[in-house]
């Protein structure tokens, strides 16, 4: 029985690198599924590719991560970065640059749920994450986390990142800072500085609906630290992705 579930799943993995092959254009890069758990389906559109994916199966600009209750999973990048999805969560893969073009961005956007992303800026690399109506761009190697469970929410653990909303907010985010977004209200942002940031307990928000300059500090550039797991991850990532 075991030895049958092994060739299904092996063909499986076969077939979807066959079809994500023959699919994909040259200039797109093919992305890598490199952790699976519990119910995980890959969408394109509203059309359901595979109901059930599997560790290694190779993914598409235009497929979407969609997980169960019990789902989560792992996207490695040509370059390490590596996106994680925690359960009843849904992450697009928007644009995948291939390999000769470095200076495009790679486009994610986070549908719902719970994100993590470890994401490596040190050779040049450009990622843009969207979510609600906002964007993360990390300045620096980052570890940060995009909620819409409540209200959209992004919490920077390592680096520097730029949030912004076109038109009505622009600013960049150092770790160990959350910034609340109103669901309703794109330019009304609140910004929460973590406990061991502040080194004390309690919360302080300052909320503004005007457009925020940027922050003029450099970006440290440094290598990120090996990070721990975030609250709400389960598994040891299989690449830490930050260099």
């Amino acid at each position: 029985m075991r030895a049958h579930r092994l060739a299904v799943s092996l063909l499986a993995l076969a077939m979807a690198a066959e079809t994500a092959l023959a699919q994909a254009p040259d200039a797109t890069a093919v992305v890598r599924l490199s952790y699976t758990q519990g119910q995980v389906r890959i969408l394109q559109g509203e059309t359901t590719e595979f109901d059930q994916a599997q560790a290694n199966m190779p993914l598409l600009a235009g497929y979407t991560l969609a997980t169960g209750e019990d789902g989560q999973a792992e996207v490695e990048f040509t370059d390490g970065s590596v996106a994680r999805v925690t359960p009843n969560s849904q992450l697009r893969l928007d644009k995948l640059p291939g390999s000769d073009t470095r200076d495009e961005t790679t486009e994610l956007t986070m549908l719902s749920g719970l994100g993590y992303f470890e994401l490596n800026t040190a050779n040049s690399q450009h990622f843009a994450v969207h979510f609600n109506a906002a964007v993360a761009e990390p300045v620096s190697n980052s570890i940060f986390r995009i909620s819409l469970d409540n209200a959209p929410e992004i919490s920077v653990f390592v680096g520097t990142v730029r949030a912004s909303v076109s038109g009505a907010f622009d600013q960049t985010v150092e770790e160990g800072v959350s910034l609340h977004f109103d669901a309703n209200d794109a330019s009304n942002v609140g910004r929460r500085l973590s406990n061991r940031t502040r080194g004390t307990s309690g919360t302080r928000t300052a909320t503004t609906r005007s457009r925020s300059r940027p922050s003029s500090r450099r970006a440290r550039g440094r290598p990120a630290a090996q990070p721990t797991s975030p609250v709400g991850m389960t598994w040891t990532p299989t690449a830490t992705g930050i260099r």
